[in-house]
């Protein structure tokens, strides 16, 4: 009995093992959530990986649609693209579901790492990262953010550590930075957060003489990161997409991870608790402006874009933790291992490694992937196009746009994809005229069949299908509970 309540005291007080239960309870999320291949983006993410796996170079102008060809385009998440496409192309999508699954754990390790010590309360820290774990699913596709996800919580536990623990881990930030800023755009994200903690700790040398933070080894850091953002293929242009991205106009409303976030949706309710409850530890500890400065820029972009939301969230776990007062803490002893035999830790890692596999096998046995691209995307559709020649270009939907030039590239290119930069606001607006099937819907062709475009594959049950059927100029020659495809006839 003794031996029994110090494993059970150790497995509850034991940082390890505690993050070993939160990544099965990230694991037994992602078995219901596991791998969405209707999500559109990954296709293209596939399809790029693939072109640059093979070719073994970066391509430097657009490549899959005509409608801004032989422009300029950055492959701002190259790298995340390369990765995508070797665990795929050597694993199928369960290679995809293991990536997946294997950074959602770092980010749990590092987050309950970083809290853990700044609150000293492991209880406290369980119920925070439960929050980031009930949040974070709907965000976990398998897109390059994800990884944005990942280095934005080291970067928070490097600094928080720093801050108030004196941690010297400072060299990691511009090593984490050359890897972020080629798998994906929001390594801006890790640069705003350390100019904000540098202009915030300005603002506190000011009006408080506060000199306990080392400004001077934090800014310098900052600047070899800042450095390092610009090894990449494309050096400093990389920052010219950075506007591009964030610059939206018509795209706000047309797509939804681009609105702001609906509160209907109970999981997103967890943005407004941690922006209060982080609003009120700082208000109770003395006056920080680095962490006023975070809460406010983080929290104006989780209410301005519902895609920022999970960067709010995973930076107000550790400015609470770090803001707590002090009679909430409570200092847990510690406890050695060489208390517990061994065979205790044998047996408990014997259970881990053996309910993983058996938790892949359950997915590689109930996953059936083309079922559910059947339901979402026209693979018949397309399978149709493949047996007969129509020319090279196509007019589709902007949610097909991605899994048509992964399907068709090189032999057919698109009229609109998921590369929201790519293409004009202008553009976009006429598009959204076509989708809505408003009375413009044929300024919109007519600019594409002049382009050289004779094909359109069209979602079945949207307005354009019913309008075109009616026309002579466009005749119907496939259809079925997916999709339509139209052939110019002169």
């Amino acid at each position: 009995m003794v031996l029994l309540r110090k494993a059970v005291y150790y497995i509850f007080h034991s940082r390890r093992l505690i993050i070993f239960a939160l990544f099965w309870g990230f694991l037994f999320l992602s078995l219901k959530f596991y791998m969405d291949p209707s999500d559109p983006d990954i296709y293209r993410h596939l399809k790029v990986g693939e072109i640059i796996y093979k070719s073994r170079a970066i391509p430097e102008t657009e490549l899959f649609t005509y409608a801004e060809e032989g422009s300029k385009w950055i492959h701002y998440s190259w790298l995340s693209e390369i990765l995508f496409y070797i665990f795929f192309n050597n694993f199928s999508w369960i290679g995809l579901f293991v990536l997946r699954v294997l950074t959602g754990f770092f980010i749990i390790y590092y987050l309950f790492l970083g809290i853990s010590r700044l609150n000293e309360n492991i209880y406290f820290s369980i119920i925070l990262v439960l929050l980031v774990i009930l949040l974070i699913q709907g965000f976990f596709l398998i897109r390059p953010v994800i990884f944005s996800f990942l280095f934005f919580s080291i970067y928070l536990w490097i600094i928080f550590d720093f801050k108030y623990r004196k941690a010297k881990r400072l060299f990691f930030l511009p090593l984490i930075m050359l890897l972020w800023a080629n798998v994906h755009i929001c390594f801006i994200y890790g640069l705003i957060l350390l100019f904000l903690v540098i202009f915030g700790e300005i603002l506190n040398r000011f009006f408080f003489k506060d000199k306990s933070f080392n400004l001077k080894a934090f800014s310098f850091f900052t600047f070899l990161t800042f450095g390092s953002s610009l090894i990449n293929p494309y050096l400093h242009k990389i920052y010219f997409i950075v506007g591009d991205y964030f610059n939206l106009g018509i795209l706000k409303d047309f797509i939804l991870e681009f609105h702001s976030p609906d509160f209907h949706y109970p999981i997103l309710l967890i943005f407004p608790i941690l922006l209060v409850l982080s609003s009120v530890c700082v208000a109770l500890k003395k006056t920080d402006f680095v962490n006023i400065l975070l809460i406010s820029f983080f929290g104006y972009l989780g209410f301005d874009l519902v895609r920022n939301v999970p960067y709010f969230v995973i930076l107000s776990l550790f400015i609470v933790s770090a803001s707590l007062p002090d009679l909430w803490k409570e200092k847990l002893p510690e406890v050695k291992r060489e208390k517990i035999p061994n065979v205790f830790f044998i047996f408990l890692n014997f259970f881990i490694y053996v309910g993983l596999i058996y938790g892949l096998m359950v997915v590689a046995r109930n996953f059936k992937p083309d079922e559910i691209i059947k339901k979402e995307y026209p693979k018949e559709a397309v399978e149709y196009i493949k047996a007969n020649k129509f020319g090279d270009k196509l007019i589709n939907h902007f949610d097909w746009g991605s899994f048509l030039l992964y399907e068709l590239y090189p032999e057919y290119k698109v009229s609109i994809d998921g590369r929201t930069p790519a293409y004009s606001k202008e553009y976009f607006k006429k598009f959204s005229k076509t989708h809505s099937g408003m009375s413009e819907w044929s300024e919109y062709v007519d600019h594409l069949k002049n382009k050289g475009a004779n094909l359109i594959i069209w979602p079945r049950e949207l307005p354009l299908s019913q309008i075109l059927k009616e026309r002579k100029d466009w005749k119907k020659i496939y259809e079925d509970k997916i999709a339509v495809i139209f052939l110019y006839s002169r």
